[in-house]
């Protein structure tokens, strides 16, 4: 999958392959299963009023899931600095927990394909925000905000998104998920560490009609490991799981067509996948049993 572009580009999302066209942003689709935190209680729920103080000192609950009822401050209506207090508050955590715990105050954002660019050149959008997002934005906003020790937003999102020691630029920006896995510091393809994954050679950025997914002159060849999604649907019922994942969704079709990844999000103990979905038109919990029956197979990562 690839992080996409703005307005004028695009190419597919959340729901859909996250395909890019001439640099836009698409991502794919995301949900969650029954239960007291059930996604659509928590979509359709209009009490706001805060379950506490988002400027008081509180406890983090030790299932962070809870932090996706809308009783807790939504990110998209934090101030800067409410963001920062809540970076405080986390800031004891692990950074796997710190990361999820940002995805899971984001349940409820409105979906956009394409919502975050350079403020300039070939994409002018925001190179952050919080009142929209899409299945890449959420991994890069919920990592950049994880790392309280980098005190400038956009500077997180530098971290996480673009080539090191390049200038921010569209052409610089890391558009694959996997070729983000490998580059960004911030992220670690772990998927060959369970046991049945298999291996893809694909030639990034490389259509099969010659053609290119984004509009720079970028190409790479990558072996992509994935899990078959047979082997996944099952596989945390036999295999621990770490408490906190992230995940990419792929179609073979597509590794053939020089596209790594069709969608991404956070796993969260093995069960529930943090995405923001394209079909429901925003950030929502999925049973990931559920969700990886649409797909081939899965990747799976580390935050760092």
């Amino acid at each position: 999958m690839r992080w996409f572009v703005g307005k004028n580009l695009s190419v597919s999302a959340c729901l859909l392959p996250v395909f890019i066209l001439g640099g836009l942003f698409l991502p794919a689709a995301c949900g969650r299963n029954a239960g007291e935190w059930n996604s659509e209680r928590i979509a359709q729920d209009t009490d706001h009023r805060p379950l506490l103080p988002s400027r008081s000192p509180f406890s983090i609950p030790g299932d962070l899931s809870r932090l996706a009822d809308t009783r807790y401050p939504r990110l998209s209506e934090m101030s800067e600095e409410e963001r920062k207090e809540w970076r405080m508050f986390l800031a004891k955590e692990p950074l796997p927990r710190r990361v999820a715990a940002w995805a899971f105050l984001q349940v409820g954002t409105p979906y956009q394909g394409g919502a975050l660019g350079e403020g300039t050149g070939l994409d002018t959008d925001p190179m952050i925000r919080f009142d929209v997002t899409d299945c890449t934005i959420l991994n890069l906003v919920s990592v950049s905000l994880a790392h309280s020790e980098v005190s400038s937003e956009t500077e997180a999102i530098r971290i996480a998104g673009y080539r090191p020691g390049e200038t921010v630029a569209f052409e610089n920006r890391l558009h694959f998920t996997t070729d983000r896995l490998d580059v960004s510091p911030w992220f670690k393809d772990v998927t060959g560490r369970f046991r049945g994954a298999r291996r893809h050679r694909v030639h990034l950025n490389r259509r099969r009609d010659g053609g290119r997914w984004i509009g720079i002159d970028w190409n790479r060849w990558r072996d992509v490991t994935y899990l078959p999604a047979e082997e996944a649907v099952s596989l945390f019922q036999d295999t621990d799981c770490p408490e906190v994942l992230g995940v990419g969704f792929t179609k073979r079709k597509i590794l053939d067509d020089g596209l790594d990844m069709l969608h991404e999000g956070l796993l969260y103990r093995g069960e529930t996948v943090v995405h923001a979905s394209s079909r429901r038109g925003r950030v929502i919990l999925e049973p990931f049993s559920k969700m990886v029956r649409r797909y081939d197979g899965v990747v799976f990562f580390e935050y760092r």
